[in-house]
């Protein structure tokens, strides 16, 4: 069945701040909605760090940089 793009577009959309609001409540509650979350937010207050999204952005581009020094390919693509 064709479903038109910008049909497409919007269940995206729709889906993209389901899924960011499911993130953010778990977050709230200290919970953790995944591994790289519930470590964020153990690092965060761990250190007293005062931005949660500055910890969750540094600990994926340590993550993508371990990464690609263990895959031996640094593709900016890939990045």
């Amino acid at each position: 069945m064709y479903i038109d793009f910008r049909k497409r577009f919007m269940f995206l959309v729709l889906s993209l701040l389901i899924n960011a609001t499911g993130h953010a409540l778990t977050i709230s509650t200290n919970l953790g909605s995944a591994v790289w979350t519930a470590s964020a937010v153990n690092i965060n207050n761990c250190f007293s760090i005062n931005s949660l999204s500055l910890v969750i952005f540094l600990e994926g581009l340590a993550v993508n940089c371990l990464v690609s020094l263990i895959d031996k390919k640094r593709k900016v693509s890939k990045f």
